[in-house]
């Protein structure tokens, strides 16, 4: 199991998910500062499958940020939302420029087919390389979400942007529906 602490919150990931924080990867920092942005977490599983998730916990900010926290949650089109579907956009075509780096090496490419004959799918799995091809085979398929952690008295901004959530390219998630693939999330 794999655990990391993001925006004070403490994610444990199931068993079978190699889960990385892609902003700490020597990849990501390749790009850093490149104006592209990021999602916290990239996730894959040995049968393939394959997620990003992005964290905002808005629940233990002081009280004199409420109002701007509530006007970047408002409106028809959220600019949160706007930005998440950026960090997507962004975590994507990052992925991408690493799987043309990855694999415009004759040397990565034999040492990938080799290992993928060779070993299990797990330890593949955890070779940075191997990682990364792994999940640019599956970048556009992805599981995108937007996990948002709210004070438990904002009920009808919740509310909203759940249903405002259903229209968007990611799933947005909290406690209150954890994914299959987290074990728990605690402060």
């Amino acid at each position: 199991m794999y655990t990391f602490q993001e925006s004070d919150l403490h994610f444990t990931f199931q068993d079978g998910y190699v889960v990385k924080k892609y902003d700490e990867q020597p990849f990501y920092q390749l790009f850093s500062g490149r104006g592209l942005r990021a999602v916290d977490f990239i996730g894959l599983h040995s049968d393939g499958r394959a997620w990003m998730m992005e964290v905002k916990n808005y629940s233990n900010r002081p009280i004199t940020q409420a109002h701007h926290i509530r006007q970047k949650l408002s409106g028809d089109t959220s600019p949160l939302f706007q930005q998440m579907q950026q960090k997507i956009t962004d975590t994507k075509r990052a992925i991408t420029a690493i799987d043309d780096y990855l694999y415009g090496k004759w040397w990565y490419r034999w040492r990938y087919q080799m290992l993928s004959r060779l070993g299990s799918k797990n330890i593949l799995l955890q070779q940075d390389r191997m990682y990364w091809i792994e999940v640019a085979k599956r970048v556009e398929e992805m599981q995108c979400l937007l996990w948002l952690e709210l004070p438990e008295d904002w009920v009808e901004e919740r509310n909203r942007l759940h249903e405002l959530a259903k229209n968007m390219p990611f799933e947005l998630v909290d406690r209150r529906v954890i994914p299959d693939f987290l074990v728990e999330v605690s402060d």
